[in-house]
């Protein structure tokens, strides 16, 4: 922390007492610390600073004697001393540094220091941080039986917060969405690896940024890091997920593993896939293609040919007349139905099929988790 102040110092010194009738009736002088004319000053240092140890007191400030034995010594102070900053909750902290004042080889009963007043009507605003508060407080130490004095200055300050909400913490928000559209992009567009690509490399610039801005410091690790670190680990795992799906819609005309077929039969593969809707253009809830395993009683119709597609709400839907049956029935978008055996009938699962599901799963999963990292980190700054 580094701190420009003015400081003055008063003490009593019984040798400069003199009765100013018999000296013209003068009740004061000046004397620089150069002059010949020796007076006595208190070797007063900062114990905390982060530099070399100073005696406070400047030469080119004239100090001031009185008759009565006071010595006035007033002096600028540029202090650079060592803050144990608590970033935790950066850039929402407040922090509290100390200067701590001493004296090297005096003791309380030569050197007896105190605070009198502190003043901040001088007090000049600092673009990053707000001073909340300025306290002073006294201490006694005690080394090898003999006592010395400490004086305490506490700054309270509070980091402003609308430069990093506008630079820093509304991108990382709005960025982290890019993780949940990458899944929403078409792969047929050929940019999906693009986009995510980039916004990995988006969140390693902003976690440089970060790093730099912080001091470095084990003791806390802030929030704002581990949120830019998990949505940064999201951003991996959309970049392997996206090749994967790019894998798998490059399978066309292979066959898809019995294992993943029979977990791709169900409702949610059909909801994942679009689903199937019934002459109204609706969900039917009865109609077993809804169960994805045509269970019936009777024999099932065999496909003979498909006549026709109908387009049903922008979705187009082929039409499947069955042998022996004035029933027709609209398939599946990606599934082509097949006949497996008397009294069933089960959809065929292709690669495009399970691509289109993990895409929705995947959408639907990452937009979850982003959702919910942000308002757990939103909480914490908001409590604190």
């Amino acid at each position: 922390m580094k701190v420009t102040a003015w400081c003055t110092a008063k003490w009593k010194d019984e040798l400069l007492v003199w009765d100013k009738i018999q000296y013209g009736g003068s009740g004061k002088f000046y004397v620089h610390a150069e002059d010949e004319f020796d007076v006595w000053t208190p070797y007063i240092i900062v114990m905390n600073t982060i530099g070399d140890f100073v005696k406070l007191g400047n030469a080119d400030f004239p100090m001031v004697v009185k008759s009565s034995g006071e010595v006035t010594m007033e002096t600028g102070v540029s202090l650079s001393t060592h803050c144990d900053a608590d970033i935790t909750y950066y850039p929402f902290d407040t922090q509290s540094c100390d200067i701590v004042i001493g004296t090297v080889v005096y003791t309380q009963s030569q050197v007896n220091m105190t605070i009198e007043e502190i003043l901040t009507e001088n007090y000049r605003e600092n673009g990053e941080w707000e001073l909340v508060n300025l306290a002073g407080s006294r201490h006694e130490i005690t080394l090898d039986e003999e006592t010395e004095t400490l004086l305490t200055l506490t700054l309270t300050l509070k980091r402003l917060r609308p430069f990093f909400l506008i630079n820093l913490v509304v991108p990382l928000m709005l960025l982290s969405a890019l993780n949940v559209v990458v899944f929403a992009l078409p792969v047929e567009s050929g940019e999906r690896i693009s986009l995510s690509i980039t916004t990995l490399l988006t969140y390693a610039v902003f976690l440089s940024v970060i790093g730099d801005s912080l001091p470095n410091t084990s003791r806390s690790s802030p929030i704002v890091g581990v949120y830019v670190l998990s949505t940064f680990v999201l951003s991996v795992l959309a970049v392997c997920l996206s090749v994967l799906l790019l894998n798998l819609h490059g399978r066309q005309g292979e066959t898809v593993p019995v294992c993943l077929q029979r977990a791709f039969r169900c409702r949610l593969c059909a909801c994942l896939t679009s689903g199937y809707r019934g002459w109204n253009g609706k969900e039917n809830a009865n109609d077993p293609r809804g169960d994805c395993s045509y269970r019936k009683t009777g024999p099932a119709p065999e496909v003979v040919s498909v006549e026709k597609t109908e387009v049903v709400n922008g979705e187009e839907f082929p039409i499947e007349v069955h042998k022996g049956s004035r029933r027709i029935e609209r398939g599946m978008v990606g599934v082509d139905v097949k006949k497996t055996a008397p009294g069933k009938l089960e959809p065929d699962v292709d690669w495009h099929t399970v691509a289109r599901a993990l895409d929705r799963i995947f959408f639907w999963s990452f937009l979850t988790v982003c959702m919910l990292v942000c308002l757990v980190v939103t909480t914490l700054w908001v409590s604190h």
